[in-house]
């Protein structure tokens, strides 16, 4: 009786197992990529209940998806499997708006690499997505870069699309500029704008 209990003691204390990155091995320092979106991105006509799957190239850190996605003007759910992430409404998503699903740059991986570009996925239950964008380059930033960021250049702005009315100026969207300073905003109606950056 006392072998078989020490066997049991044994196989419970070698047997159990921990999920997640697999340890050993040359460091990580590639941020995740996104490899493909289904159903791809500036679809139309998509249903009232559709989910949105993301597949990356590596293992996804859950906690970093949850503070780095963003949908405006739609309530949404949020799911992480490994290396797919999955939006979905949490009734039915709101037919009036463009479904804008903003992910920025935190968004990363367990060695805690985040995306090189912030990424913007536009679909609609109807027929027409805006096709217009507006991009730049933050320029002028040198000694910003130099005093608050010497030892990392992987610097982050947050820039920021103003629609100019005849009221005044209405925050649109709040982007992440890349690695390389350059920023995009996708999607954007017809109109007069100004942008400013943090």
């Amino acid at each position: 009786m006392k072998i078989i209990y020490y066997f049991i003691l044994c196989l419970y204390a070698f047997g159990c197992a921990v999920q997640g990155p697999i340890s050993g091995g040359p460091v990580d320092e590639s941020p995740p990529v996104l490899l493909s979106t289904t159903p791809e991105n500036f679809s139309t006509s998509i249903s009232k209940k559709q989910q949105i799957v993301l597949d990356f190239n590596e293992l996804i850190d859950p906690l970093s998806v949850y503070n780095s996605v963003t949908i405006n003007n739609q309530d949404f759910k949020i799911k992480v499997k490994g290396k797919r992430v999955v939006l979905y409404p949490t009734d039915e998503w709101d037919s009036n708006f463009l479904i804008d699903i903003y992910i920025n740059r935190n968004l990363g991986d367990y060695q805690k690499n985040t995306l090189k570009n912030p990424l913007n996925l536009f679909y609609s239950l109807g027929k027409d997505i805006p096709m217009n964008t507006i991009n730049g380059n933050i320029v002028d930033f040198e000694n910003v870069i130099n005093k608050y960021n010497r030892i990392d250049s992987n610097i982050l702005f947050e820039v920021g699309l103003f629609r100019n009315l005849d009221s005044g100026k209405k925050l649109i969207k709040k982007v992440h500029s890349n690695k390389n300073l350059n920023f995009i905003f996708n999607a954007i109606q017809n109109g007069s704008y100004s942008i400013a950056v943090v």
